[in-house]
């Protein structure tokens, strides 16, 4: 299931949506790596992520930012995922 492409999403009226690619921690390990060359890591921009915690308590976090700025602001994806690791 899913929506699958921006014209199934305009048809179900979604305006808003969130996407993923892959873990960023992993059984307390951070996962975030050069390997994911497509995502360009090392950009700066705002964040979204959810996760679980060990107990078991849904956790989400939304981070600030500006990617149309002169000067990206935000986290990188590894400064996320440590931080995310540090909740």
């Amino acid at each position: 299931g899913g929506i699958r492409n921006s014209t199934e999403a305009t048809n179900l009226f979604v305006s808003d949506y969130v996407t993923g690619f892959d873990w960023l921690v992993y059984e307390g390990n951070v996962t975030v790596s050069s390997k994911h060359r497509y995502l360009r890591t090392h950009d700066r921009a705002p964040r979204t992520a959810i996760g679980v915690d060990r107990l078991g308590h849904l956790l989400l976090l939304v981070v600030d930012g500006c990617e149309a700025c002169f000067r990206h602001q935000g986290l990188t994806l590894k400064e996320l995922a440590r931080l995310f690791q540090s909740l």
